[in-house]
Formats: structure tokens, sequence, C-alpha cells
């Protein structure tokens, strides 16, 4: 038995690759190769044909102090390759780190790139709000954030799309104590999709 995991991810980006690409449609993937067995995937075919695609897929963007450097370059992409189902590229002065969410966790990719002895300053965190309506909602949600220990810029906080992005420093804070912060407020972070997993036999 093989299992086949579906997700309907808030912000996807490809990574572990399915066995049955070629015959599906664009941006989906197939069980055993029909069509009809087609499961909707965040990514393009063409990149499930070259086994980058992850069903629940999650990017994070990360920061690093002295990446210009060739051989501390080559030390953090060592590092994420440790880990199963997880792809980094060079994004400005730090990591485009592509994972799967049911197999890798971004604390335990940070603490990895810092037990090597690199120094992970930013963090680029993306959220679902529910609760904001209206501009005022934006600005009440931004000035939160602003006034959050451990936020240290705020990229965007769109109350018609209801979605923030903003950058924190992880040795201050990190996902669930900024969490924490919103929900104090009139405004929730939306919870994922849950995870639907489906038993297939393998022939």
């Amino acid at each position: 038995m093989k299992s086949i995991l579906t997700i309907s991810a808030i912000f996807a980006f490809g990574g572990l690759s399915y066995g049955h690409c070629g015959s599906c449609e664009k941006g989906h993937a197939s069980k055993e190769g029909a069509k009809s067995e087609c499961a909707p995937l965040a990514c393009k075919k063409s990149e499930c044909a070259k086994g980058e695609c992850f069903p629940d897929a999650k990017t994070v963007k990360l920061a690093i102090t002295g990446l210009k450097d060739q051989a501390l370059r080559d030390k953090a992409m060592a590092v994420i390759a440790q880990f199963d189902g997880a792809k980094a590229k060079k994004s400005c002065n730090g990591l485009a780190i592509k994972y799967a969410a049911s197999t890798v966790k971004e604390t335990d990719i940070i603490q990895a790139l810092t037990k090597a002895g690199l120094e992970v300053t930013e963090q680029e965190v993306r959220m679902k709000i529910s609760g904001m309506t209206c501009g005022g909602c934006s600005d009440s949600l931004t000035k939160t954030l602003a006034k959050t220990d451990g936020v240290v810029g705020i990229n965007k906080v769109c109350h018609a799309s209801g979605h923030a992005v903003f950058t924190i420093d992880p040795g201050i804070t990190d996902h669930q104590k900024i969490t924490s912060v919103i929900n104090a407020t009139k405004f929730q972070v939306a919870k994922a999709k849950n995870v639907k997993a489906e038993e297939t036999p393998q022939s």
C-alpha cells in the first residue's frame, strides 16, 4: 500500500516527487497514471516531472549572516540537504527553503542552521488572518505587530486578501508566539486545512 497525501495549502511551494506526473493535466499529479485519478497540487506539472512537487508544500525565507561567502553558502545548503523533503535556493541575503510540512518543521531547519554555526537573523512569516474587514483593521493589526517583540519588519497587512506578511527575529520570537499575540486581539490566525490521507493500492 502506498499513502498518497493531498492538501489545499495556503502558501504552497513545491518539493517531493510524484511517480506518475506525465499523463496529468497542468497542476495535477496522477496516482496511477490516469487523468481521472489526478489530485490537485500546488505546483506545475513541469515541476512534478522534475521531481520538485510537495502535496503539502510550504516555503520559508531566512536571512543568514555572511551568506555572500561561498563557503558559508555551501555550508547552509549542506544543512538543508540533510532534511528529507527540503530544497533551498539563494534569495537576496538569505535562503528560500521549500519543504514538506508533513515531514519538516521550520523550527527544526532554523535550529539545524544555528547548530552548524550559521546566524539566522530574520525569518519571513506569512499568515492568513480572519476578522479583518476594512482598512482600519489592517492598520490596527499593523500597529499590534509593530509593537510585538521580535517583529523586525512588516511587509504587508491586507484586509482585502486577509493576509499578513512580516519579518521576525527567530532568536526572539516564533510563529506560535506571534499567533498567540494576534489571537489575543479581535483577529484570528486561520488554521491550516487538515491533510487528508488515503490508501491507494500500488501494483
